[in-house]
């Protein structure tokens, strides 16, 4: 997978000496995190920007489904169940207040 602000790219590399594949995600660059999926026909990969962060779907042809959307940048990732059923999602926010006291 290619972490870069111009491109979002996962390259697929077989075991089973077959040409590697490069693939470049619609609509999504800086990706940051890549689980499979059970079937081995998908995998969820979490990519975040100024606007947030967001868990995708996406497709060994690169089409992408948001399925999870953080309004605050940080890294997110989904892991699957082995039964495809479920998945562990994670991301981060934060919300805090300052407080100053003058003449303490």
């Amino acid at each position: 997978m290619k972490t870069d602000w111009n491109t979002g790219q996962i390259r697929f590399i077989p075991l089973g000496g077959e040409e590697p594949r490069t693939v470049t995600v619609k609509g999504y660059v800086n990706l940051d995190s890549l689980d499979w999926a059970p079937d081995s026909r998908s995998v969820f990969v979490g990519t975040w920007g100024p606007g947030g962060a967001t868990l995708l779907h996406i497709d060994l042809s690169g089409n992408a489904q948001p399925i999870w959307h953080e309004p605050q940048p940080g890294t997110t990732f989904g892991i699957p169940a082995p039964d495809g059923r479920h998945l562990t999602m994670w991301g981060v926010s934060a919300h805090a207040n300052v407080w100053m006291i003058d003449n303490f």
